[in-house]
């Protein structure tokens, strides 16, 4: 932001490493989706030749390269509303302030928060269902999932 006020070219370092960045979470995501892919067939083919279920290593595995898109989110979530906080604060500091829309930004960082909150909602019941950490029959576990389903939408659909 400094750089387009004062009609300056970005530094050649500063792209450098905002496309460093960019290929290193990209590459992170797709190594996270293909190891809980990769996790998860494995393991099936073994219960399904053997008869048994799901081990609790791979389960572990699967949910921790599965959490790991969703820490992916948040952080991508927190960057933006840093870079709005950043943004705003940039433009009021050179004399714009009356330029800026408070209430589109506001509603801008309220809205990946809301996505944010969602994630973690989700992830939270996510891993409750999966691991079982709060003995209950299959109808209270089904209930408590579709409940962190109907939250997850309406917060997604706010967003």
């Amino acid at each position: 932001m400094p750089y387009m006020l004062e009609s300056k070219l970005v530094p050649e370092k500063t792209e450098k490493r905002k496309v460093i960045l960019f290929w290193v979470v990209l590459a992170i995501n797709f190594a996270s989706v293909f190891g809980y892919d990769l996790v998860i067939f494995i393991d099936n083919e073994k219960s399904y030749k053997t008869g048994n279920d799901l081990s609790m290593r791979s389960l572990l595995a699967y949910i921790s390269l599965k959490y790991s898109v969703g820490v992916l989110q948040f952080v991508s979530g927190v960057f933006l509303v840093v870079a709005i906080v950043m943004i705003r604060r940039c433009l009021v500091e050179n004399g714009l302030g009356d330029a800026v829309n408070d209430v589109a930004m506001f509603l801008h960082g309220l809205s990946f928060t809301l996505y944010l909150l969602s994630i973690l909602f989700f992830y939270y019941y996510y891993y409750v269902f999966l691991i079982n950490i709060v003995p209950s029959s299959t109808k209270d576990k089904t209930r408590r999932a579709l409940i962190a389903w109907i939250v997850t939408t309406y917060s997604n659909f706010l967003a």
